[in-house]
């Protein structure tokens, strides 16, 4: 039964780039991608076991539907211009500025207004369809067994950086 979403950032560019990396390796893979556009893919069915939250996490994996955004995540500044891991310049028109480092990084891209609309729309109706608590979790948690509703791969995973915790803004659905 889910009674989680996950919400993830791919760390590449477009949403081909996802699609090779889930194809090379099948896997760990999410149900659904968002692209820049908005527009969104279904991977695999939302009720399908996905191994996206990663391998000390597999109980969530279980109970969870998994969402990429296509995204860089973290980004270098250098001089004027902003980086991804894979050097590819990111436009400064993309770039969040948390004025104070998180998990080492200041500077991260932005969710585009398309995902954000998408996301909301799929958000509004997994939680409806799957009856997932429309809550969401954005401060780090060590209690995993009681998370529910919608959450950051950054909420419960301390290594990951997909997205800071205010990143993202507030989704009425």
């Amino acid at each position: 039964m889910k009674n989680l979403i996950v919400i993830h950032g791919t760390g590449s560019g477009n949403i081909q780039s996802v699609l090779d990396t889930y194809k090379a390796n099948p896997s760990i893979t999410t149900q659904y991608i968002i692209g820049r556009l908005g527009e969104v893919i279904e991977y695999k069915p939302a009720e399908s076991i996905c191994w996206h939250a990663g391998k000390n996490f597999r109980e969530l994996s279980v109970r969870s539907i998994g969402i990429e955004l296509v995204n860089w995540n973290w980004l270098t500044k250098r001089q004027d211009k902003f980086y991804s891991w894979t050097n590819k310049e990111v436009p400064v028109s993309e770039v969040v500025d948390l004025k104070a480092s998180w998990r080492g990084y200041q500077y991260f891209q932005c969710i585009s207004t398309c995902q954000f609309n998408a996301l909301t729309l799929l958000l509004k109706q997994l939680t409806e369809t799957y009856h997932i608590p429309k809550s969401m979790h954005r401060k780090f948690t060590k209690d995993i067994k009681s998370l529910n509703g919608i959450c950051l791969h950054s909420t419960f995973h301390p290594e990951k950086l997909d997205f800071p915790p205010n990143l993202i803004p507030p989704i009425k659905i």
